[in-house]
């Protein structure tokens, strides 16, 4: 079976992109058997700021993209057309009505992968015209794929022909996991057996907040939790406190004015710590950088609501290296953690957040956030269960 997989690559970098590069990286590294597959990129946007924006520039690149697909085409002959639908942005929407409208015919099925929420919810808001060409062009696919069974709302409006449910994957970050869960371990002993003892300094529990560094994302409720935190944590006479690093691009030049003006604010300051403040700001980072940043970590802080969020990479690999991790209850952020160590929190509620923080710094889930990301969210899985949903097409 032939496959023509449109999809976004990077640059610029984001959790899509990211998956789809771990996923060509991996079908290149391996027989494949019995598919064959080709990959176009669909990113028409430079950059991250550009990705919600109109402008002429993209119109050049978009057309470029209809060339690629149709020589792609051509050269496989007949074959599967994998496609990733729009998340309900304006731009995205008419991509989509362009591309698949002048191509759909020319393939023998249609694959949409569904790694986004939106598209329902901003159709459902338009005018009947808008509601029948989006279900003109996209409906009836011979195959939808959703990130979760909770996501099946996404796609089953627009009646697809079967439905299969295929968790994001990423290769393991952490192949030395069993050395790092000691130093998880004697880091969790430290925290359990600490006093107050004079003239030591306070133990420290490693927050990390990392992706786009944007309110949606719950960057400032993760602000206000910390220093929430540490103020309960002073008042009780607890010698422990939080540190929060932040990494992450900020795509709004004023959210990064307010990120900045926030951290000279008093509660930011460390009591007891000679004004030291508890929140460090790395911007991107990637590679050995964020490697050490994920194993000096203690928990994954990710309070979002973002409109399109769905299973961010950096909750999958905060699994992977054993990190406990708190989301919000928002979408289907939940159903990425195992049930026995989950923590989620309503969004926009930095007190019920501070809460679940102290909670987890009581405990240590290493080992079953490991296990869990080993079951569902590993590359190796992921290609797995897209081979069993693309034999169904058969």
């Amino acid at each position: 079976m032939k496959i023509l997989f449109v999809v976004p690559l990077p640059p610029p970098h984001h959790g899509l992109s990211i998956i789809n590069q771990h996923l060509k990286e991996k079908i290149s590294e391996e027989e494949w058997a019995p598919f064959r597959i080709h990959f176009v990129n669909s990113a028409i946007s430079a950059r991250l700021s550009e990705i919600s924006s109109f402008s002429p520039t993209k119109i050049g690149r978009l057309l470029m993209l209809a060339g690629n697909i149709l020589r792609a085409r051509w050269k496989m002959g007949l074959c599967v057309l994998y496609y990733i639908p729009a998340t309900g942005r304006s731009s995205q929407v008419i991509r989509d009505w362009f591309l698949l409208g002048l191509f759909r015919p020319f393939f023998s099925h249609l694959v949409l992968h569904w790694h986004g929420l939106g598209l329902r919810e901003f159709i459902e808001g338009k005018n009947p015209f808008v509601r029948k060409l989006t279900e003109f062009i996209l409906g009836a696919a011979d195959l939808s794929i959703v990130l979760h069974k909770s996501y099946e709302v996404e796609a089953t409006w627009l009646k697809p022909k079967n439905i299969a449910v295929v968790f994001n994957g990423i290769p393991d970050p952490c192949p030395d996991f069993n050395s790092l869960l000691s130093f998880r371990e004697s880091r969790f002993q430290e925290r359990t057996q600490i006093s107050s003892s004079a003239g030591l300094a306070p133990p420290v529990y490693s927050l990390l907040f990392l992706g786009h560094c944007t309110r949606e994302k719950g960057l400032f409720d993760t602000l206000d939790a910390v220093a929430l935190a540490n103020n309960q944590l002073h008042q009780e006479g607890h010698p422990l406190r939080f540190q929060l690093k932040v990494a992450g691009n900020f795509f709004s030049e004023e959210e990064k004015s307010e990120f900045d003006q926030r951290l000279t604010q008093t509660d930011l300051k460390l009591p007891d710590s000679a004004g030291i403040a508890s929140v460090q700001y790395l911007g991107f980072v990637e590679g050995s950088e964020k490697d050490y940043l994920f194993r000096q970590s203690d928990c994954l802080c990710f309070p979002s609501y973002f409109p399109t969020e769905a299973q961010p990479v950096s909750v999958i690999e905060a699994l992977a290296y054993g990190l406990n991790v708190v989301v919000s209850e928002w979408r289907a952020l939940p159903d990425c953690l195992p049930l026995e160590t989950r923590r989620s929190i309503p969004i926009r509620n930095p007190a019920l957040l501070a809460q679940s923080l102290l909670e987890a710094s009581r405990t240590l889930d290493a080992g079953k956030n490991r296990k869990h990301f080993l079951e569902q969210h590993t590359v190796q899985a992921m290609l797995q269960n897209l081979s069993s949903a693309f034999s169904s097409l058969d």
